[in-house]
């Protein structure tokens, strides 16, 4: 069962690239509200400590010789997925709303630029959270992150309690594999794309949420081309949130 959420306001009118590169991400949305250079971004290699935005968190080794920064408290995990650039710090304001819910928060870095490797990442980290004592476990991923974030919940054995996935299917090259890997997805899933986002249109979210298994799915579709994490961060945050916040209410309770 899936419902599809129309929303008609928070139209985007800047048109900086989101996090396009070699690597074929989506590189015509709307970013402006969060940009890339005003927070540390990772480099290709492992960095061996937590990001360095996360003053008064405290650590968690999740392997691979990756620490993340664990904000808050609760019963309930968020596993926060980067885009491609793999700057988590862009994640900080968002990071702090929740973890002022009453839920833990999990910034971390891939640490690499591997699909592979960033894929077993995501795994290793659900693994870690649980390890810590998480008793549910959402992951929250934007753009190319939302596409690992939805192949790793697939995976995940037991299944996670949910995935919220921003500007899903943003990779050409990954979304038919995504597809094809998604039919064991049960987890209640939330997906957020906007109109304008060539990359990643409510139609290429639709797609993925068609291929996984989930009885609980919904779409949220903007105006404008907001993408990635701004959407929860820049000027359709008023729409987003309070979606987000009743999926987080619903599958991970504070």
């Amino acid at each position: 069962m899936w419902r599809v959420l129309v929303v008609l306001g928070g139209i985007s009118v800047a048109l900086l690239g989101a996090c396009g590169d070699d690597d074929g991400e989506s590189a015509n949305a709307d970013d402006s509200a969060s940009p890339t250079t005003d927070e540390p971004t990772t480099t290709s290699t492992k960095s061996g400590g937590p990001p360095a935005c996360t003053d008064g968190a405290r650590p968690l080794d999740i392997g691979g010789g990756r620490v993340a920064a664990v904000h808050g408290d609760g019963p309930s995990a968020v596993v926060l997925v980067n885009q491609i650039e793999d700057a988590p710090c862009r994640w900080t304001e968002f990071a702090a709303r929740v973890a002022d819910g009453g839920r833990r928060v999990v910034l971390w870095s891939y640490g690499t630029r591997d699909p592979a490797e960033r894929q077993a990442a995501v795994t290793a980290a659900i693994d870690a959270t649980r390890a810590d004592g998480a008793e549910h476990v959402v992951l929250i991923g934007a753009s190319i992150g939302a596409g690992y974030a939805l192949e790793s919940a697939a995976a995940a054995n037991p299944p996670i309690d949910g995935v919220i996935a921003l500007s899903p299917g943003a990779e050409p090259g990954e979304r038919a594999r995504q597809v094809s890997g998604l039919g064991s997805l049960t987890a209640a899933v939330l997906a957020v794309a906007s109109k304008g986002d060539a990359g990643s249109t409510p139609a290429v979210a639709q797609s993925l949420l068609d291929a996984a298994a989930s009885a609980d799915e919904e779409l949220l579709a903007l105006a404008g081309g907001t993408h990635g994490i701004a959407l929860v961060t820049g000027p359709t945050a008023a729409e987003v949130l309070p979606s987000v916040e009743a999926f987080l209410a619903a599958h991970a309770p504070a």
